[in-house]
């Protein structure tokens, strides 16, 4: 990552997307945890839909991508925009990696219609393929999809999932569990943000 790009990227983190929690708030997290006063909030959305914040992540996640990568996926919602965004950056950035990377995402459950598919995209065996997810928390989600995707396409080399932000609460255990590397953007500790307990 560009010096530039991890300015640029933190700054909008804390101007648009991370908010301590005042006294009487709690939000709950995709993971079913329930934060409360003090704890930190990231509503990354609001970061991925800002073109400019956009454009910068997409480059960020393009340099980021491991070598061979094939195929780039996403979990809805939390990774969608940025997916598209990916795939447009690399015809600008990177033209070989823009002629063979291609895209997929992966429902939280199979269609109940047409062809029943729980991938939708493109996912093969021919190549690395990444995930990418907004913020990282147990993983669960990331776990239960990279499931998903390796039972629907046996033999796809998913190896990796890139985040935003990495809160530390379980993620990258969980998915080297799993036999995948969790690179953060981010990590909490990075960002100088208190974990909630």
């Amino acid at each position: 990552m560009t010096p530039y790009a991890k300015k640029y990227l933190r700054n909008a983190l804390f101007e648009h997307s991370i908010t301590v929690l005042k006294a009487g708030e709690t939000r709950t997290l995709a993971s079913g945890k329930v934060i409360g006063e003090g704890d930190y909030y990231a509503d990354l959305r609001l970061l991925t839909t800002l073109p400019e914040a956009l454009k910068v992540l997409s480059e960020t996640i393009t340099e980021m991508l491991p070598p061979n990568t094939r195929y780039l996926g996403a979990v809805p919602t939390g990774g969608m925009t940025t997916l598209g965004a990916v795939g447009s950056t690399v015809i600008d950035f990177d033209y070989d990696l823009a002629d063979t990377l291609k895209l997929f995402y992966i429902r939280p459950e199979k269609k109940g219609h047409g062809e029943g598919k729980q991938v939708e995209g493109w996912l093969g065996t021919d190549g690395r393929a990444v995930l990418f997810e907004d913020v990282a928390t147990s993983g669960g989600s990331m776990v239960r999809a990279i499931q998903a995707a390796r039972a629907e396409v046996p033999g796809c080399n998913l190896t990796h999932a890139i985040c935003i932000l990495d809160r530390e609460m379980g993620a990258q255990q969980a998915l080297a569990a799993i036999g995948v590397e969790l690179m953060p953007i981010f990590t909490a500790t990075q960002l100088g943000l208190k974990k909630a307990a």
